[in-house]
Parts: C-alpha cells; structure tokens; sequence
C-alpha cells in the first residue's frame, strides 16, 4: 500500500512540478472519528432548512419581475416556483453562514441553484 501511495504521489508531484520528501515514519493514513447526526423531521434543525427555503423564495419573488406581459411571467413564475425543492441552494447559504456570511450575500447564489435546477426539471420534462 505504501509502494502504491509513494508512487501516486511521485507521479502527482512530477506532473505538478514540485518536490517530494518521504517520510517513513510518518503514518500512511490518519483515522479519525467522525460524528454524524441527523435530523428528525418536527426539530428545530428541520425547521432551519424551511426558513432557508422560505427566504429564497422570497428572494426569488421579488428579484424576478412582474411586468407585462403576463403570457411571459405566468409560465416563468410557474417553471420557478413548481420545481421541487433541492438542497443545493439551502447548503449555499448555510455554507456562507457557517464562515461567517450573512443569508442575505448567499441569496443571489442560492436563487441562480433554485433556478437552475427548475430549468433541468423542466428540460426532463419536455416531450
């Protein structure tokens, strides 16, 4: 195994063009624990993940338009807001909360997630 590593990393630091050193005495892997939980639905956690949807749909509702004519915002109001909900765009914005952000610099990014993935659902939908 550490034949194999060594000459993956050799390999990556050729292509890349920097210096290796070996050390033998350094362990090939560290092993460390790792703690998952997971939310039940009806718990406060769940209710996070609403409240973030909730706010980029509101984000969305103001940022798209409702001038006429309404034979173009009917259909696009209808592709956005009928797409089933997707993480992506709530795991932006809790990814720039957790590193310090605010919800309201994510939400450009999270609505671009949400319209993008409305646009895929209904290109898999077309005849």
């Amino acid at each position: 195994m550490e034949k194999a590593l060594l000459s993956s990393n050799v390999r990556a630091a050729t292509l890349f063009n920097v210096g290796l050193r070996w050390n033998p005495g350094r362990p090939s892997a560290v092993r460390m624990p790792v703690v998952m939980t997971v939310a039940k639905p009806g718990t406060r956690s769940s209710s996070q993940w609403q409240a973030i949807h909730a706010d980029i749909e509101a984000h969305l509702k103001k940022a798209i338009p409702a001038n006429p004519p309404p034979v173009v915002l009917e259909p696009m109001h209808h592709l956005t807001f009928a797409a089933p909900r997707s993480t992506a765009p709530a795991l932006c914005v809790a990814a720039c909360e957790l590193v310090g952000g605010s919800r309201d610099q994510a939400m450009p990014a999270a609505a671009a997630l949400h319209i993008i993935r409305a646009a895929a659902v209904a290109h898999e939908n077309l005849p």
